[in-house]
């Protein structure tokens, strides 16, 4: 079970930067948004033999989506670096949601779904009944020539849910779950907290008992946005929370090598000046 985080600008860091601290700490994983096409050059050569997805443009973060027909030339522009640059990331898939822009033209995102030459993982909406995510699922699985799969996001999940189904999720889509997106919340919001943050509401035991109970041996994706040093801290021991719950020997392995080195990330991170406030990213 591979575990990673989302790579984003924050702040004064580029991706690049990120991505080199992510190394450092030994994350397996690694998903980056649409800023990592900002820095493209620098970002190659870090993330060679890593697991990498990438997160297409969520409407409500950048204004236009695949389903955006009156955005055509951004959406254009992010295709055309998808094909430019997917391979040379290694990417495995790429997380889309359904259409959210208002005006959405559906036939243009099967489109634009068609072009993929990568697996497409197709993620659950916050307010998105699970059974609905199924309906839509599978219209759009038989729709498109993309390979397709799915990005199961327990956040919006339990925003949707609430804890009694939060893992409610449909047998026909557990067949094509090898992708989570997790992070902490406060019950109201899609937070994108890091584990350990005050006024978390997620079942952390509820999630153990899902793994375990679907033998899931798939990545998880820490979708994880830090404010300060110490949200930092709070995500590097996200990791290792998630990470104790693999295999016993790989989690030691990483404790000893974390318990090393984190001392010294934080020590140099004090020298930058972190936002309070991240930028948004579902």
């Amino acid at each position: 079970m591979k575990v990673g985080q989302t790579i984003q600008s924050l702040g004064p860091l580029k991706p690049s930067h990120i991505i080199s601290m992510a190394n450092l700490l030994g994350f397996e994983h690694l998903e980056l948004d649409p800023t990592a096409f900002d820095d493209i050059e620098a970002v190659i050569p870090l993330v060679q033999k890593k697991s990498i997805i990438l997160h297409a443009p969520y409407y409500f973060d950048w204004g236009y989506d695949l389903s955006s027909i009156k955005q055509s030339e951004k959406v254009e522009k992010y295709l055309v670096n998808l094909e430019n640059y997917a391979t040379a990331l290694g990417a495995i898939g790429i997380v889309i949601h359904p259409p959210m822009d208002p005006d959405k033209d559906e036939e243009y995102y099967i489109r634009n779904l068609d072009r993929i030459k990568i697996t497409v993982l197709l993620e659950n909406l916050p307010g998105q009944k699970l059974g609905d995510f199924k309906t839509w699922y599978l219209d759009t699985k038989n729709k498109t020539k993309a390979k397709v799969g799915i990005c199961f996001d327990v956040p919006h999940s339990f925003l949707t849910h609430g804890p009694v189904d939060l893992f409610n999720i449909p047998e026909v889509l557990l067949l094509d779950l090898n992708y989570i997106h997790i992070s902490e919340l406060d019950g109201v919001s899609d937070s994108h907290w890091p584990f350990g943050t005050e006024g978390g509401a997620l079942p952390l035991d509820l999630f153990e008992k899902f793994l375990k109970k679907i033998k899931f041996k798939g990545i998880i994706n820490m979708e994880m946005m830090p404010s300060g040093l110490e949200g930092i801290a709070n995500l590097i021991d996200s990791y290792l929370i998630l990470k104790k719950l693999g295999p016993k020997i790989p989690y030691i392995l990483k404790k000893i090598r974390i318990s090393l080195l984190k001392p010294l990330l934080m020590k140099k991170l004090k020298k930058v000046p972190l936002p309070a406030e991240p930028d948004k990213h579902n």
